[in-house]
C-alpha cells in the first residue's frame, strides 16, 4: 500500500488510507494516480474541517439579532469543498454514476515461475 503524502492535512491522510487499499482491489488505482489522489484526499480533509467548523458555529444559519438571520460563512466553503470532491469522485468511478463508466486497468496474465524459466525452451 502506498504511503500517504505528508502534505496532506490529518483528515486527508486517514482518507488516503481508506480509499487506496479500496481502490487497489478494484483495480483502479496505480502510480500515476498518486497526483489525483492526493488531490481528492486532501478536498476531503478539508470539506471535513469545513463541516466541523460548520457545526461548532451553530449550523448553516447564524442569528444576527433581532431576529436577522446570516447564512454562517462555514456553510459556503462546506459546499464548494464538497462540489470538489463529488467531481472528484468520479474521475475514479466512486460515484454510483460514474461506476459503469469506469473500467479498471487489464491485469497482465500472471505465469507461474516454471512459465517464466522455461518459456519458449522445446520440448521436443
Amino acid at each position: 500500500m502506498p504511503y500517504a503524502p505528508r502534505y496532506l492535512c490529518d483528515e486527508g491522510q486517514a482518507e488516503w488510507r481508506r480509499i487506496t487499499g479500496v481502490l487497489i482491489e478494484l483495480g483502479l488505482y496505480t502510480e500515476v494516480d498518486r497526483t489525483a489522489l492526493a488531490m481528492y484526499c486532501q478536498a476531503f480533509g478539508h470539506w471535513v474541517e469545513a463541516e466541523r467548523e460548520l457545526q461548532a458555529t451553530g449550523g448553516s444559519m447564524m442569528e444576527l439579532g433581532k431576529g436577522a438571520l446570516l447564512m454562517n460563512p462555514w456553510a459556503r466553503v462546506a459546499e464548494t469543498w464538497f462540489d470538489r470532491l463529488r467531481k472528484m469522485l468520479a474521475e475514479f468511478g466512486l460515484s454510483p454514476a460514474q461506476r459503469s463508466r469506469v473500467a479498471a486497468a487489464a491485469q497482465p496474465e500472471q505465469l507461474s515461475l516454471a512459465e517464466m524459466l522455461f518459456h519458449g525452451v522445446d520440448e521436443g
